[in-house]
């Protein structure tokens, strides 16, 4: 089994004000009449450039992956998560939601492809399985009821 990163090194960057959309969510049909069928924006003032997001996280999966450690690079002993915090804005809904994961968290995580689950999928099982790629050993994150880690990721 490969390293598991040390958990003190587990940290987040979080981008203050609005961020626009970092990446479509794959078509479906609006779950109720008021839902939108496009980006809807709630916030003040102008959000950043098409792309701008993107070529932050670009740029910092670069840096990362400059950084020789132990025979592997920085980012292939890292993880790095991008997501939205809700799918579709005026209803907060969570179901369908695009998350981008990067390194493979010192060997644990299998790279380099697009996994596909249910809408319905609950974020939680993606959580318990960064944790376990951190050496924490926990069956649940947040809510009980969602349990277990995602398939196919090791």
């Amino acid at each position: 089994m490969a390293r598991a990163p040390n958990v003190a090194l587990a940290f987040s960057v979080f981008f203050m004000g609005c961020l626009g959309d970092i990446a479509a969510p794959p078509p479906r049909e609006p779950r109720a009449p008021e839902a939108p069928t496009g980006p809807v924006s709630a916030c003040r003032g102008d959000p950043p450039a098409p792309g701008a997001i993107a070529q932050q996280f670009a740029y910092l999966l670069q840096k990362l992956d400059a950084v020789q450690e132990g025979g592997r690079t920085l980012l292939d002993n890292t993880v790095v998560w991008w997501s939205r915090e809700i799918s579709i804005g005026n209803t907060h809904d969570v179901n369908g939601m695009p998350f981008v994961l990067a390194g493979s968290c010192g060997g644990y995580f299998r790279t380099g492809r697009f996994l596909s689950f249910p809408a319905d999928t609950p974020h939680n099982r993606l959580l318990v399985s960064i944790c376990n790629a951190m050496g924490v050993q926990v069956s649940s994150f947040g809510d009980p009821r969602f349990t277990g880690p995602l398939p196919n990721l090791t």
